[in-house]
């Protein structure tokens, strides 16, 4: 039996992109994107990055209906970045790092949002449910 960190009739969103289109297979990103939150796309090819935010989309992420709050990260057992940094995590694993202890994830900060990062599933991101 499956299980999972969201309740019945819930679940993480998928976080994967190819290297075409980064928004392909990506739910966390393509919600990103539907809100007019990020400004331009660079850097693509392996980790699409928007560099900084589209005015208001700094605070946007942060307020209805997406309430995505900048809640830091717990690596080395400390909680760092509160306030400044959010990382969110998928369901898509990542096996290019981390063997298959890996996951891609959206990650918002003061300079921009990164699209798909692929992040080792030991740091302690946030979770964002939704609706199956």
């Amino acid at each position: 039996m499956a299980t999972s960190i969201c309740p019945a009739g819930w679940r993480l969103p998928t976080g994967r992109q190819t290297n075409d289109d980064p928004l392909e297979g990506n739910e966390l990103g393509t919600m990103i994107y539907s809100y007019d939150i990020a400004g331009e796309l660079q850097n693509c090819g392996g980790t699409c990055t928007y560099a900084n935010y589209l005015e208001g989309g700094f605070n946007a992420i942060r307020t209805a209906p997406l309430w995505l709050a900048r809640s830091g990260l717990v690596y080395s057992g400390s909680l760092k970045y509160t306030g400044s940094d959010g990382s969110y995590w998928s369901s898509t694993v990542s096996s290019t790092v981390y063997g298959n202890s890996g996951a891609y994830d959206l990650e918002l900060g003061y300079g921009g949002v990164g699209l798909s990062r692929s992040s080792s599933r030991h740091y302690g991101y946030s979770i964002r449910c939704v609706a199956e």
